[in-house]
C-alpha cells in the first residue's frame, strides 16, 4: 500500500516502499487540475496514478519493460484511464508535445547499470539525469517546470548546480529525513 492505494509490484521493477522516494514526491507534488503530466521513469506506477487524479492525461514512461507492464496494471486496477504508457529510454520515444509538469524520480546511486532493474538506482556519472536535464526543456510548455526527487546520499547539490549552470531555475519544495538519510523534492523552471 502506498498513500492508501493497492499496487502490483515485482522483484524487477523499483520497489516503491523499499525506496521511499516514490511515496516522498507523491506526497510533495505539484499538479494542477486539467494539466498534463510526463512521469519519468514510471517503475510500478505510482507517481502516474497519483498524478491522474488532478491531470488530465499523464505519460507515463520507462525503460523496463516490465515496469511498463506493471504499471499499466496498476493503473487499471486503480481505475485510471487517462495515463498513456510508451517504453522509452528518457525522451527517445515521446512524441513531440509539451507538458506542464514533468516528474521524475530518477536513478541516483553511482554505479553501472547491467539490468533493466539497475537503470532505477544507478546512475553512472551521473549521466542519466545529465542527458535528462539537457533535454526536459523542450518538452515544457513556456510555463511548465519538472519536479525531481533526490536523496542525500548522492550529492543532491552536484545536480542543482548543474541544472543551474545550463539554465534551469531551481527551488526546493520539500525535505524528509528518513534513518541517516534526507530525501529532497526539487522543481525546476527553464529561465
Amino acid at each position: 500500500m502506498v498513500r492508501g492505494t493497492r499496487y502490483i509490484l515485482s522483484k524487477n521493477v523499483f520497489h516503491p516502499k523499499y525506496f521511499y522516494t516514490s511515496e516522498f514526491m507523491a506526497e510533495n507534488m505539484e499538479i494542477k487540475e486539467g494539466s498534463i503530466v510526463l512521469d519519468m521513469g514510471t517503475g510500478s506506477g505510482i507517481i502516474a496514478i497519483e498524478a491522474s487524479r488532478k491531470a488530465s492525461i499523464v505519460v507515463a514512461v520507462d525503460v523496463n519493460p516490465e515496469a511498463i507492464e506493471i504499471a499499466r496494471k496498476n493503473a487499471e486496477i486503480n481505475g485510471r484511464n487517462n495515463i498513456i504508457f510508451i517504453k522509452s529510454n528518457l525522451f527517445s520515444s515521446i512524441p513531440p508535445m509539451k507538458f506542464d509538469a514533468i516528474l521524475f524520480n530518477p536513478p541516483y546511486l553511482e554505479g553501472k547499470p547491467k539490468s533493466y532493474f539497475d537503470y532505477a538506482i544507478y546512475d553512472y556519472k551521473k549521466s542519466i539525469i545529465k542527458n535528462f536535464l539537457r533535454k526536459a526543456k523542450n518538452y515544457l510548455k513556456d510555463d511548465g517546470h519538472i519536479e525531481i526527487v533526490y536523496s542525500s546520499i548522492s550529492s543532491p547539490l552536484h545536480m542543482v548546480k548543474y541544472a543551474e549552470r545550463i539554465g534551469w531555475k531551481v527551488k526546493k519544495m520539500a525535505e524528509k529525513e528518513i534513518r541517516k538519510e534526507k530525501i529532497y523534492l526539487f522543481k525546476l523552471f527553464w529561465h
